[in-house]
Order: structure tokens, then C-alpha cells, then sequence
């Protein structure tokens, strides 16, 4: 009779248990959560990362991007490239690394282009026992939850550093970013604007407020003092959510500059754009985001535009990409459709490609055999061409992967592929 009953209390115990398991699985979904993998064995199993099944794993890599919000024009892509990337490796039978082979899940929390919103989808990606890397949305959004990471040991690596220092630096041992930085890109892109535009001299800063122009706009002074070009001192920032740019377009007239350089929402500088044309200024526009200069002109919605270029590669121009973007790209195309494929953003998936080399280049999974593998490092892989590690004159810390950044620009409403120029972060 002893035995009975404490057979029957242990069955009740299990229970319980398993009914507490049903009601965190329910809330985890109420808050947003995306897993945006298409795995369905998994999803259907609830395998965990290491259950191992001879010598094959799961491998979990947590996605942290604005999926709704004003910021979701670039990051709602981001989750969906990150899954291609996934699948390209899935769909060849995993990625081995060391002596396993590793079908790779791609877990996605939505930040909702909102502080409060990032900070609750980073500790929910930290409450998972079996994530240790996570790809993020840019720098701006993830300062606030670093401590999230830090403090669980996960390796986060943002989208893209626009010069928040406080979301990279000496403080932060397992924060990093693969996808160049503004020091790069802003570079390229004013020496591609006195190579181009010979006849444009005076250089003003605008952008949107993304919480890091002071450090932006001080970078594009120092750039226009080192090219010899006139840097106009009233840096030019705007409401993010802003619908009306007629008042911006004229603050950049009156300026008097030739040249209006920024990273904010391709959409907005679309619309900028569109607005100075219509007023017949023939200002140019350097665009600095990883966007085509195809999604520019449709942002501006005029057919013969000129004088406006983006530090975006053009996907369609196969002989000058590489052979992996190549792959992943008409993947991507084949998954998701031409629409959605013609705002590729190609920023966290060239993070998690990255990371996935140092993973492989350590043969370890372990947070810190791939960090300690990525310390032996100067250069590495990108899905861009060879990166090369640098960042610690600018952030104290090397922790920046700068890789060739591709240009396209519009000539007459035609976008035009310059090709790749090569990129380092001090």
C-alpha cells in the first residue's frame, strides 16, 4: 500500500510539473515571441539544443530585432534572412562543427522598435537555457540590454555599430558586430562623393534621431577635414516617425550645402530626397545604409533621380557578389518571393554567417573557445569578401569585423552597381 500511494503522489508531482511547463510555453507566446524557424520536426518535438541524437544537435541562435514599429523596415527582413541562412545549411544536412553535425534554429524576439520592448525580448532570449549567441538589431536599440547578456554570457553580436559607445567598448567582453561600422562606412562613402560628385565640396549631416548623431556627426566633420571637403556645422536630425519632410528639404536648401550624408530609414531619405528634387535642388544624397539604391528610388517614388547613391549591395549583380551571398540570395528569393527579396537588408545574416566561421574555425560551440578562437584572428569571411578585425582605436576593443562594402547608385532612375570598396574600423 506504501509503495501505491507513493507512486501515486510521484505521478501528481508530474503532472503538476508538466502543467507548469504548459503554462510558461503560453506566456512566452503571449509576449511576442517569433520563432521564426521551419524546421517542423523541431518545432513539433521541442527539441532542446543539446538533445543529441547520435552525434547530430540542435543549434540555437537567438534573433533580437524590431519585427513591428517604425525600425521594422529593415529588421522584419533581418529575422527572415537570418532563417534562409539557416535553412541553406539545414537543407545540406546541418553544420558541423568539431565532431557534430548541428541543425540550426533561429529564435526571433520581437523589440518593437521600443527601449522597454527591446530589454523585455533580450531577457526573455537570456531566459533560454539553451541559447548562448544572439543576433541583434543595431547598436541604438540593444545599449540598454546589454547588461541582459553580459551577465548571462551570451555572445551578442548587433547588427551594426553607428557609434553608440556605450553599447561597445571595454565594458561589454561579449558584445561584437560583423557588419562593418559607421567609421567605414561613413568613410567610403564621402571618398565615393568626391570621386562621383567632384562639383559637391560642402558636407551637412542628416538623419534621423537615432540616439547616436552627436558621435555621427562629429565622425562626418573629421572625415570631411581629412578628404579636404567643407563639413556645414548645423547637423540636420529629424523625427524618426516623421510623415511630412517638406520643412527638412528646405532646412538642407537654406544650409547650403551640395551634399546631405545620413543613416536613417531609407524610406525617410526617400522621401527627403523626393521633396528636394520636386523643389529643383539637385543636392546630393548619400544614403549610408546596407540598402540597395533600389529601394531608395522606390522610396522617392520619382523616375528619373540622379545624384544619390546607398553603401548597399545589388543582390541581382551575381558576377560581383560572392558565391555564398549568391547561394543564400536566390534562396532567399526563392522562399520569400522578388518583393520581399528586393528589400533585402543582408546585415544579421551576414552577422550569424560570421559567427557560424568562427564556430566552425574553433570547432566548439562554447561561448568562450569561440571567443578566445576569434582573439587568434585578423581576418575573416564574410558573405561580402574577407572581413578584417579591427575597433580598438575607436572602441578599446577589437571586436568589429570591417568587410568590402558594395555601392549602387541611380543615374536617371537607373540603378547602377559601382562595386565593392574595401572598409576597415580602426
Amino acid at each position: 500500500m506504501k509503495k501505491i500511494i507513493a507512486l501515486l503522489m510521484a505521478l501528481v508531482m508530474l503532472l503538476s510539473l508538466a502543467a507548469c511547463g504548459s503554462s510558461g510555453s503560453d506566456d512566452e507566446s503571449s509576449s511576442g515571441a517569433v520563432d521564426a524557424s521551419t524546421n517542423a520536426d523541431a518545432d513539433a518535438e521541442g527539441e532542446e539544443t543539446e538533445a543529441v541524437s547520435g552525434d547530430t544537435a540542435i543549434l540555437k541562435i537567438g534573433g533580437l530585432v524590431n519585427q513591428t514599429g517604425w525600425f521594422a523596415t529593415y529588421d522584419y527582413n533581418n529575422a527572415l534572412e537570418m532563417q534562409c541562412l539557416a535553412d541553406y545549411y539545414n537543407n545540406q544536412g546541418g553544420i558541423t562543427i568539431g565532431d557534430t553535425t548541428y541543425t540550426i534554429e533561429v529564435v526571433v524576439q520581437d523589440g518593437q522598435s521600443d527601449t522597454s520592448g527591446i530589454r523585455s525580448a533580450a531577457q526573455l532570449l537570456a531566459d533560454d537555457e539553451d541559447i548562448h549567441y544572439v543576433i541583434e538589431t543595431n547598436d541604438f536599440w540593444v545599449a540598454g540590454a546589454l547588461d541582459i547578456f553580459e551577465n548571462a554570457g551570451i555572445m551578442n553580436v548587433m547588427s551594426q555599430n553607428n557609434l553608440d559607445f556605450t553599447a561597445m567598448g571595454t565594458d561589454w567582453q561579449y558584445a561584437y558586430s560583423f557588419f562593418n561600422a559607421a567609421p567605414a562606412q561613413f568613410a567610403a562613402a564621402l571618398t565615393f562623393v568626391q570621386e562621383m560628385y567632384p562639383d559637391a565640396t560642402r558636407i551637412v549631416y542628416c538623419c534621423d534621431d537615432n540616439g547616436s548623431n552627436n558621435e555621427q556627426a562629429a565622425l562626418v566633420k573629421a572625415v570631411c577635414e581629412e578628404l579636404g571637403l567643407e563639413y556645414v556645422d548645423s547637423p540636420i536630425v529629424y523625427d524618426a516617425e516623421a510623415t511630412d519632410f517638406s520643412a527638412i528639404a528646405l532646412q538642407l536648401m537654406n544650409s547650403g550645402a551640395d551634399v546631405f550624408i545620413g543613416n536613417g530609414d531609407v524610406n525617410n531619405t526617400g522621401s527627403i530626397l523626393k521633396e528636394l528634387r520636386n523643389s529643383g535642388s539637385d543636392m546630393v544624397c548619400a544614403c549610408v545604409v546596407g540598402s540597395s539604391a533600389s529601394m531608395l528610388l522606390d522610396a522617392c517614388g520619382l523616375s528619373d533621380v540622379s545624384r544619390a547613391f546607398t553603401m548597399g549591395i545589388d543582390p541581382e549583380d551575381t558576377e560581383n557578389n560572392t558565391e555564398i551571398f549568391n547561394e543564400v540570395y536566390s534562396l532567399f528569393k526563392e522562399k520569400y518571393g522578388e518583393d520581399t527579396a528586393a528589400s533585402w537588408c543582408g546585415a544579421s545574416v551576414n552577422n550569424m554567417y560570421v559567427l557560424l566561421q568562427l564556430m566552425q574555425g574553433a570547432g566548439s560551440v562554447e561561448v568562450e573557445d569561440v571567443c578566445a578562437y576569434y582573439d587568434t584572428l585578423t581576418e575573416v569571411e564574410t558573405l561580402y569578401g574577407t572581413g578584417t578585425i579591427g575597433g580598438t582605436e575607436t572602441f578599446g576593443i577589437n571586436h568589429i569585423v570591417a568587410h568590402p562594402n558594395s555601392i549602387t547608385y541611380l543615374e536617371n532612375g537607373e540603378v547602377i552597381s559601382y562595386g565593392a570598396v574595401e572598409c576597415s574600423v580602426p
